[in-house]
């Protein structure tokens, strides 16, 4: 049985619709009831609400998502049960550890009221704010801030050219304009100009080159 009743669980309900929209546009059908118990090398067994079923396969594509690093894992630290996250303080510092500080998709996120995060880039960006400053404060004796999480939106790549967004809980668009706005996003977000620089002439030439590319022949 499916851990969910829709794709996308953690995304805004418009992104969710934008990305079941995308995936029936393409001819993906949807199965939310269905789980895979086994794969071997050449077949699949499926577990679904009436029993299984094996089914005879060339090529099996595995997208269930990443896991903790072993190193991670091994650590002397206090650790979740669930993923192995380490566990952290709202002010990002290690349970019993106050000298170590963890943030991204190797702690527990948190917000400031106990509610979990999930493990995202705009997440891990907002902590290392808060774990920078806390460092400095910890150095000169000075009050450490809980971690506050400001949901500033969610971006979905939905393809060459399709994107969805959702941003501040009323904004919401897709299609091309939430593509272009997304790639606008991922430049300002470059650290350097010269970065943003090398990857906007990239996005910019790639669809060029291949336009006037030469095609070549199956034969």
């Amino acid at each position: 049985v499916s851990r969910h009743a829709n794709i996308l669980p953690d995304s805004t309900v418009a992104n969710r619709a934008a990305a079941e929209r995308a995936l029936l546009s393409r001819g993906v059908w949807l199965d939310l009831s269905t789980s895979v118990s086994e794969v071997m090398e050449y077949e699949v067994t499926l577990d679904f609400s009436g029993g299984s079923d094996t089914l005879p396969v060339d090529i099996v594509m595995w997208t269930v998502g990443n896991s903790l690093s072993k190193i991670i894992r091994k650590l002397p630290l206090p650790h979740n049960s669930q993923q192995g996250h380490i566990l952290t303080e709202p002010t990002l510092q290690v349970q019993n550890y106050p000298e170590i500080f963890a943030v991204g998709d190797l702690a527990s996120c948190q917000d400031e009221n106990g509610a979990p995060l999930s493990a995202t880039a705009q997440v891990a960006f907002q902590q290392a704010q808060y774990a920078a400053y806390n460092i400095w404060a910890s150095l000169h004796d000075r009050p450490q801030l809980p971690f506050r999480y400001l949901a500033l939106g969610e971006f979905i790549s939905l393809g060459t050219d399709n994107a969805a967004l959702s941003a501040f809980g009323r904004f919401t668009i897709d299609g091309m304009p939430a593509y272009a706005f997304r790639r606008l996003a991922y430049l300002m977000r470059m650290p350097t100009l010269q970065h943003q620089l090398k990857v906007g002439f990239h996005w910019i030439s790639k669809p060029i080159l291949a336009a006037i590319a030469p095609k070549r022949s199956d034969t």
